[in-house]
C-alpha cells in the first residue's frame, strides 16, 4: 500500500534557517538533518524533495549538507536503518525471551506491529514511500556483501523467527523465503492500512491485532 496520511504542515521547513550552529556539533547537526530530512519526505514524498531544500530546513548550506552525507538517497538509507536496526533489536528480545515456537512467531508479529503503529512516520518512510525504480534494490539477499544492510539484516532476522518455528515442527515445510513473506506480508497490510486510514471505523484494535495473528499462524502451522 502506498497511501499515507495527508501532508504535514511544516512551516517555516521551506525557508533557510540563519541560526546555523558552530563547528564541532557534528553529531548533533546530523540528528538535526535526518530530522529535516524525515519531516519534509513526510510533508512532500520523497521524490519531491531536493538537497537544497534539505540543507535550508536542516539549516546548512548545500555544501554542508554533503559534509554529512553524499546524497538524499543516503539520508534516506540513514533513516530506514534506524527502523530496521530497532525493529531487529525487538525480535531478539523476543527470542531470547519466548517459550516455544508458537509463543516466538506470534510476540515477534506483536513486536512488529507495535513498533509501525507507534513509530508511523518511521514506518511510512522506510516501507510505504515510493522510492526512484531502482533504490535499495537487492538481487541476492544471502550474498555475504549484502547482509551487512540493516535492511537485510531485518529480513533475515523475520526469516530465522521463521525457520527456527519451521525446524520445531510448528510451521509446515515450506520454503523458508516464501513463508517469511507470507507472514510479514499480511502485518505490513494491516499497519500501512492503520496508519494510512485514521478515520476508518477500526475494532478495537487488539481484537484485530490477535485475529490477523491467528489467521496467520493457522494458515502456516503443521496440521494435527
Amino acid at each position: 500500500m502506498t497511501a499515507v496520511r495527508a501532508k504535514r504542515n511544516v512551516g517555516a521547513g521551506r525557508k533557510v534557517r540563519l541560526d546555523r550552529k558552530p563547528r564541532g556539533q557534528g553529531h548533533e547537526r546530523l540528528a538535526e538533518i535526518l530530522k529535516a530530512a524525515k519531516e519534509l519526505f513526510l510533508a512532500e514524498g520523497y521524490e519531491k524533495v531536493s538537497t537544497r531544500q534539505l540543507a535550508q530546513h536542516a539549516g546548512l548550506s548545500q555544501t554542508g549538507l554533503y559534509l554529512y552525507f553524499k546524497s538524499k538517497e543516503e539520508i534516506h538509507r540513514a533513516l530506514c536503518s534506524q527502523t530496521f536496526e530497532e525493529l531487529t533489536k525487538r525480535w531478539q528480545r523476543v527470542v531470547h525471551q519466548a517459550r516455544g515456537p508458537e509463543q516466538m512467531l506470534r510476540r515477534a508479529a506483536e513486536a512488529y506491529i507495535a513498533f509501525g503503529i507507534e513509530h508511523p512516520d518511521e514506518y511510512q518512510i522506510t516501507f510505504m514511500q515510493r522510492r526512484p525504480s531502482g533504490a535499495h534494490k537487492i538481487k541476492d539477499i544471502f550474498h555475504p556483501l549484502r547482509r551487512s544492510g540493516p535492511g537485510v539484516r531485518a529480513f533475515l532476522a523475520w526469516r530465522e523467527i521463521v525457520q527456527s518455528a519451521m525446524e520445531a515442527g510448528f510451521i509446515k515445510p515450506m520454503d523458508v523465503t516464501a513463508a517469511t513473506l507470507m507472514t510479514w506480508l499480511p502485518l505490513h497490510g494491516f499497519v500501512a492500512s492503520w496508519i494510512a486510514l485514521p478515520d476508518f471505523p477500526w475494532p478495537p484494535k487488539q481484537q484485530v491485532v490477535d485475529s490477523l495473528i491467528d489467521t496467520v499462524l493457522a494458515g502456516l502451522r503443521v496440521r494435527k
